[in-house]
């Protein structure tokens, strides 16, 4: 979600005659900039899979808690303008537009239109009667038949009137006609007129059912049908106002929109009316939701309002009063507090509970620098200040500064911890820990090896005395009632220059602690020298965030997180598990604020958060009421290899068209499941665990992934199971979904027979062809073998061989040792890979370069620097991936070599470009030499025929490797320069095969 506006809405006036009063709610507005297609909402619809959909101004959207999913005229809808949406007893979605009604199926929306050709301009919803499927229109009611809504006369002479709406009570049927006429149908089909007036002015009017009993709403006023007579319900409380709709709840209060003047809330209709009212900053509100949930949404012409009942008390400080931001609050007697400002004054204020709490200032104190710890010790409030100063504060309303007792000579005090069963102070400063008596502060040292804390960090005396601490420069520490010193760096893995460390301990004497990123660890003390890990808490088990801000416990043990966005509440139940809530803050608290805000427990063991423009009283939660998890559906079971299921079901499942125990060839037995966890209240990230039968039944974790897919499943009936979850609550249960893949037809029971009954007749006829694929095959594989020995000759030529000897011994005699030795090594390596290679059907195209680059560096040996050498070789190659056969690439080179540019005068050029071309491998070997024709009868001459025997070879065997008779896998282009021979180009085609 994107950025959310949350506020928090009281109305500031008493407007009614009947008791009113402010209802604390805690509100969350939708916008576009959340992935509304719009801000005007029309209405809000909650289908049985916890989806609620959304009809706008410009288009239809689908909210699951997390995430807006738009429908707009792309995917079918007549019009942008949605007015109604309903699922029927079928699973069908239906959804009326300013321009008539479609279905919704899968991701595409399908016009059904009506049998009269009246244009539908507006539909005002949807009901079914008796197994049939009627929709509410400005022209008259529908019922649907098939893919057609056919005309039905419901009330005489209104065949083509608006409807604006339709409620069952009991056994009879109340219809609104064009907001002026209210009509009841019995039973026995029977019509009667109840009320057939309409207000001047009157935009429509709305039913509501509410705790047994049936009312009606007008633009002035509310009414209860009794014995088919409107009995006014307080009437001098609403006659001024303006009501526009109205929704009646589960808790039984009626909820009336008023417009710009917000919501009016009544409760207690059945004894007297009790009014609350709130405030939304909107011109419109349309219509009012309640969810399953609990939570209540508000359709305003500004975007989608979500109410939830506060679940704190905020209190009003007036900047004015404060001379800086708040940094400290320490609770005192009562409903007293001590307020400790950045400027360094302290404020003791009195906080009364109430609706419209305020902070009343009864004494200002300057301190010289802001509160950053307090303890409360032996009926004095000891407090330690920034500057260094340790102060005490003796009962709740000093009247002068002299009630503060202040120590001198303390500097950089840190933190403060006193033993509440010694009565002895630990004090941390900059430098070291020190301990006090009744006379004296003095450095902590270890009685036994004098060692001593440096630069105390972080404190904690714990109830049974012991002191746990931590040190930037020595690590984690207890000391025990003799002082004794004892390291558990090791045990609390704490180690130096951590940070973010804190100590808190709980009701029950165990012992928590957060650092950095870490999330909250819990420990055991075994005794005064030994400390065991019992649990880590992260956002596994349901922490937002594991880089906690500060922590605390309540009176209930409940344990209070807070981050740098949220504020959660656990609750441990048996075992270590836990289960926790979110608690919904108000508009004016950003992030930013959370992040230097603190939590304290006041005296009566509630819960507080406080910091710079932050002063909320935390509620109690009842988790009786949270311990819910999150609703989970299939959202798409999809082939790879196809779209549509209509081949392999006769059913589709819903408006999200899911095949129903589909049969699925055995070749199309890759299918993909979607899934989704739905829960509004919550929209924290869902964790999925998944199984197949009969394939397995463990469930695996597949985290946050709400898709799976399997490839290749055996023939069989299958059912896949999914479950979801809530970090740290108990999984959902899980949803499963049937599927067969087809048994092919050759392992059926009739193939099987025809096999046994044909098998005789075609295992002479299959012996005889293999006697003959045998010969073929043999014939084949001496061809090739013949082949590779032609071309390791062509690699071994003894004339090669010789001439390189030759030249080796020339170099030797002109004492050119170097050479001569970078000559030895090139030949050596050469002739060692043609051994290696030779016994091999297939190398690298990496391998086959190095053995003619290999041979190209002896022969520029003996012909000298003469001749420039090109290569271009596409750098996108796999060079060590792509396999050809060996030694197909030299024969060519030394014709170029040899054949084409020995003979030729002047500059003397050899190309060698390999790229990719599909499935092909493409070697181009140029040369600007003598050409084909002069080569030929020079070689005719010299009756050296060597070279043309191994580009024979080489090419025969290209085509039994290629397997493609179409394709040539050598070819040559003579290149003439004014009608002179300039050059040859050989093309080499190798298949790369997978």
């Amino acid at each position: 979600m994107n950025a959310r506006a949350i506020f928090l809405l009281y109305s500031l006036f008493l407007i009614f005659q009947s008791p009113v009063h402010c209802q604390p709610f805690s509100s969350t507005l939708f916008t576009i900039s959340d992935g509304l297609p719009s801000n005007y909402i029309f209405n809000i619809y909650q289908d049985h899979a916890g989806y609620l959909w959304v009809g706008t101004s410009n288009g239809l959207s689908r909210f699951d808690g997390v995430d807006f999913k738009n429908y707009n005229v792309s995917h079918g809808l007549p019009s942008v303008f949605v007015d109604r949406t309903y699922e029927d007893s079928k699973g069908r979605l239906w959804i009326g537009t300013r321009s008539g009604i479609c279905e919704l199926r899968g991701d595409s929306c399908h016009f059904t239109p009506v049998n009269d050709g009246r244009k539908i301009a507006f539909v005002s919803g949807f009901y079914e009667d008796d197994g049939q499927l009627i929709s509410l229109t400005n022209q008259g009611a529908y019922v649907l038949d098939h893919n057609i809504w056919n005309k039905i006369p419901l009330m005489p002479g209104f065949e083509n009137n608006l409807i604006n709406g339709v409620v069952k009570q009991g056994s009879n049927l109340y219809f609104n006609y064009e907001n002026k006429i209210i009509a009841k149908r019995d039973s026995l089909n029977i019509w009667k007129v109840i009320d057939e007036k309409k207000m001047e002015g009157s935009y429509y009017n709305r039913f509501v059912q509410n705790k047994g009993g049936l009312y009606v709403s007008r633009y002035h006023g509310l009414d209860q049908i009794v014995n088919d007579q409107l009995i006014p319900i307080a009437a001098d409380s609403l006659i001024s106002k303006l009501i526009y709709g109205s929704f009646g709840d589960t808790d039984g209060k009626i909820w009336l929109t008023l417009g710009e003047d917000g919501i009016l809330i009544m409760s207690g209709l059945q004894v007297a009316p009790f009014f609350s009212h709130f405030k939304v900053d909107a011109k419109f509100i349309s219509s009012v939701f309640h969810d399953r949930d609990g939570q209540t949404w508000v359709s305003t012409d500004v975007g989608i309002l979500r109410l939830q009942e506060a679940s704190f008390q905020q209190f009003d400080v007036e900047l004015s009063q404060l001379t800086s931001p708040i940094r400290n609050l320490i609770s005192l007697d009562g409903n007293r507090f001590f307020l400790s400002l950045e400027s360094g004054d302290g404020l003791l204020v009195d906080i009364s509970p109430g609706e419209n709490s305020k902070l009343d200032i009864s004494d200002r104190i300057h301190l010289g620098d802001f509160i950053d710890q307090s303890i409360h010790h032996s009926g004095i409030y000891w407090m330690v200040s920034r500057d260094g100063q340790l102060l005490g504060l003796q009962g709740s309303t000093p009247a002068s500064n002299e009630q503060l007792v202040r120590i001198a000579g303390l500097k950089n005090v840190r933190h403060l911890a006193i033993s509440p069963k010694t009565d002895k102070w630990f004090i941390s400063t900059q430098s070291v820990v020190l301990s006090r008596n009744e006379n004296m502060l003095d450095t902590l040292k270890d009685p036994e090896s004098g060692q001593f804390i440096r630069d105390g960090a972080e404190l904690l005396c714990t109830s049974k005395g012991i002191l746990i601490g931590y040190s930037y420069l020595d690590g984690a520490f207890m000391i025990n009632h003799d002082e004794k010193i004892v390291n558990v760096s090791d045990n609390l893995n704490l180690h130096q220059m951590e940070f973010g460390v804190q100590f808190r301990e709980d009701r029950e004497g165990s012992i928590w602690m957060t650092k950095a990123g870490a999330g909250l660890f819990k420990y055991k003390l075994l005794n005064d020298t030994a400390i065991q890990d019992q649990q880590h808490l992260t956002d596994r088990e349901g922490l937002p965030d594991n880089q906690i801000n500060d922590f605390c416990f309540d009176r209930n043990n409940n344990l209070w997180v807070l981050t740098n966005q949220t504020i959660s509440v656990f609750k441990e139940t048996d075992k270590l598990q836990w289960i926790h809530q979110i608690i919904p803050i108000d508009q004016s608290i950003k992030p930013a604020d959370l992040q230097y805000s603190k939590l304290i427990q006041d005296n009566d063991g509630n819960v507080w958060i406080f910091g710079s423009k932050v002063l909320l009283k935390l509620n109690q939660v009842d988790f009786n009421k949270i311990n819910l998890p999150p609703k989970i559906v299939f959202e798409k079971i999809s082939l790879f290899t196809k779209s549509s299921w209509t081949d392999y079901t006769d059913s589709l499942l819903g408006y999200m068209a899911l095949p129903e125990n589909p049969l699925i060839p055995y070749h199309e037995n890759s299918l993909q499941i979607g899934f989704k966890g739905i829960q509004l209240a919550n929209a924290s990230p869902k964790r999925y665990a998944y199984r197949l039968l009969p394939a397995t039944d463990t469930w695996t974790d597949g985290g946050k992934e709400n898709t799976v897919s399997f490839y290749r499943l055996d023939p069989g009936q299958y059912r896949f199971e999914v479950k979801v979850q809530n970090p740290g609550l108990p999984w959902s249960e899980p949803i499963n979904y049937d599927f067969e893949i087809d048994t092919p037809f050759w392992l059926s029971k009739w193939f099987y027979l025809m096999v046994v009954l044909s098998g005789s007749g075609i295992l002479i006829f299959t012996f005889q062809q293999r006697i003959k694929q045998i010969r073929t095959q043999e014939q084949f594989k001496l061809k090739v073998k013949d082949l590779e020995l032609n071309a390791l000759k062509v690699q071994m030529n003894p004339h090669f061989i010789y001439n390189a000897l030759n030249s080796i011994q020339s170099l030797i005699v002109q004492t050119k040792n170097d050479e001569a030795r970078n000559y030895i090594q090139k030949f050596a390596r050469l002739l060692r890979q043609v051994l290696q290679f030779s016994g091999k059907e297939l190398i690298s195209l990496q391998q086959e370069l190095s053995s003619v680059f290999l041979y190209l560096d002896i022969e520029m040996l003996r012909m000298g620097d003469e001749i420039i050498i090109q290569r271009e070789i596409d750098p996108d190659l796999q060079q060590d991936e792509i396999l050809i056969p060996p030694s197909i690439l030299q024969p060519f080179v030394e014709n170029a070599l040899w054949h084409g540019l020995n003979n030729k005068e002047g500059l003397k050029k050899l190309y060698l470009v390999i790229s990719k071309s599909g499935d092909w491998l493409k070697i181009i070997i140029s040369d600007n030499g003598i050409g084909r024709t002069k080569a030929g009868h020079i070689n005719s001459i010299s009756s050296d025929d060597h070279l043309s025997m191994a580009v024979a070879s080489i090419t025969e065997r290209l085509k039994l490797y290629n397997q493609d008779p179409q394709v040539g896998s050598v070819s040559y282009i003579d290149l003439y320069e004014d009608g002179i021979a300039s050059g040859t180009t050989v093309t080499i085609l190798v298949r790369l095969f997978e």
